[in-house]
């Protein structure tokens, strides 16, 4: 028997029986020296680090998200992200996976969708991101070395080139529609014909303006000529643009051929 000098009377070692008494008195020594029960943190945790946009899951007052390196792989046990950014995402895997991360200017405040992971990779993590729809392409690149870590390079997501279909229609404009100011029967002289052609001109761009305003994307306008002894119109270029022109014209009186 050892007297402890922090005891106020001595604790006699016992040996281990099957019921884990040794245990169960070295607690109870730790306990009355009033030292924690509490277990070190394991080795490889990153104390948690408060990122705006991120809630970190676990206890509120010690909150225990903990990010290892298990086999070269980050892991993220669990973590929550409710409004945040991209560049807030990768802040976080910097910060608390121990991430090498390279996110271009372009896309690091696009907004990410509100996400509960667990036990999950941060390359998988990013690859989640971009598959919800965030417009983003990431690629990993190797270490140099077997000592090296891997980095992850967020880019803007590669769009399709657009593949356009030119199409060319042909109108009649022989009925093309005339309302005179006084003389409800004027013949419609070349003159007039002429200013008939620029109104409809004018009526087919305004129409492709508003398609522009509401897509907010390019607009492929076509080309409009003119034959004016035969008074046909021929328009040509996109599919898309030249249905809408085909439209205005016919609503003003001209007809397509077929």
């Amino acid at each position: 028997m050892k007297a402890n000098p922090s005891l106020p009377y001595p604790v006699r070692a016992t040996s281990t029986s099957r019921h884990g008494l040794r245990p169960l008195v070295l607690g109870l020594a730790l306990s009355l020296a009033g030292l924690p029960l509490q277990a070190s943190a394991q080795e490889g945790e990153v104390p948690p680090t408060p990122i705006e946009g991120v809630t970190l899951v676990g206890d509120v007052n010690q909150p225990r998200i903990v990010a290892t390196t298990r086999g070269g792989v980050v892991l993220i046990p669990q973590a929550r992200f409710e409004g945040a950014t991209l560049g807030e995402v990768v802040d976080y895997l910097a910060m608390q996976a121990n991430a090498n991360v390279m996110v271009s200017p372009e896309v690091k405040d696009l907004p990410v969708p509100d996400v509960k992971v667990r036990n999950i990779t941060g390359l998988g993590l990013l690859r989640a991101i971009a598959d919800m729809g965030v417009p983003i392409q990431v690629n990993e690149m190797e270490p140099d070395t077997s000592e090296g870590q891997a980095v992850w390079v967020i880019s803007p997501a590669k769009t399709a080139p657009e593949v356009l279909t030119n199409v060319t229609r042909i109108f009649n404009l022989r009925n093309l529609q005339y309302f005179p100011e006084e003389n409800q029967s004027a013949e419609v002289t070349p003159e007039i014909f002429l200013k008939l052609v620029k109104d409809a001109s004018d009526a087919i761009n305004t129409a492709l303006q508003a398609r522009e305003e509401a897509t907010k994307g390019k607009v492929h306008y076509p080309i409009l000529k003119v034959h004016q002894a035969t008074r046909l119109m021929v328009i040509s270029g996109n599919a898309q643009e030249v249905e809408i022109a085909q439209q205005v014209v016919c609503a003003l009186g001209g007809v397509p051929v077929e």
